[in-house]
């Protein structure tokens, strides 16, 4: 696959993920399958952009390596704390179900 269409995919999932993020923005408004579900969806976006990420970096020529670099471990890294504080909700939204049901 051409350099072109690989950024032109990743950019796509990129764009999903951002909303993903944005509905677990109102996680407080899910149910914890409704949280559970687009918390794993997220996941599988997140891995697809990072295998994404590394065709983009085997194509993309000498003098862009370090700026793709910079731009997609930013990215990544924004990704991370993401899932940090979605997992720590979930924790939350987790044990607020189990008294519920107890």
């Amino acid at each position: 696959m051409n350099l072109q269409k690989l950024q032109t995919l990743r950019d796509g999932n990129k764009r999903v993920i951002q909303r993903y993020l944005e509905t677990l923005a109102d996680a407080y408004t899910l149910s914890l399958t409704e949280f559970i579900a687009t918390h794993y969806a997220l996941e599988k976006k997140s891995t697809q952009v990072s295998l994404l990420n590394e065709d983009i970096l085997s194509k993309v020529d000498t003098e862009g390596t370090e700026d793709e670099i910079l731009a997609t471990d930013a990215y990544m890294l924004e990704i991370d704390i993401n899932f940090a504080r979605c997992a720590r909700y979930g924790v939350r939204k987790r044990t607020a179900s189990n008294l519920q049901v107890s």
